[in-house]
């Protein structure tokens, strides 16, 4: 009975080690890091948000939609995950909470400007390199790979 146990708890290792290695050999996405450059005049306050998003330029039928992440308000980086390599329209959207009509109507022209899936001018080619740093330069009008 001891010996039959032990059997198949050996198996069961087995098995967990041979079905986890699999699971775990997939591709991994591309990670984009950058830093977002304001235009001049706008300040962030305390209770602003930003993100950045990346959409592909052209859709495919692989169901890469691209990807978006919180910027941090304190030093504006970011880190955009699972990127596929390709073309993408760069963007930024804005948000405020309670503050003036003023920085609400501010926000509002940029996130008209830099909507990704409109009429914003930025754009950004993903390689294949593993991990890529950008500077989404809202002042210039630019992104550029550092």
């Amino acid at each position: 009975m001891l010996k039959t146990g032990l059997r198949l708890w050996l198996l069961v290792c087995i098995l967990i080690g041979l079905v986890g290695s699999v699971g775990c050999s997939g591709k991994k996405g591309i990670v984009v890091k950058g830093k977002v450059v304001l235009p001049a005049g706008v300040q962030l306050d305390k209770n602003d948000s930003v993100s950045v998003r990346l959409v592909p330029e052209t859709k495919d039928k692989s169901g890469k939609g691209g990807a978006s992440a919180g910027v941090n308000v304190s030093d504006l980086t970011f880190t955009l995950k699972d990127m596929a390599p390709g073309k993408y329209k760069a963007g930024a959207t804005f948000s405020t909470y309670g503050s003036t009509k003023q920085h609400e109507a501010e926000f509002k022209k940029l996130n008209e400007k830099y909507d990704p899936e409109g009429s914003s001018p930025l754009t950004y080619e993903v390689t294949s390199d593993s991990e890529q740093s950008i500077t989404i330069d809202l002042a210039a009008g630019k992104v550029t790979k550092q």
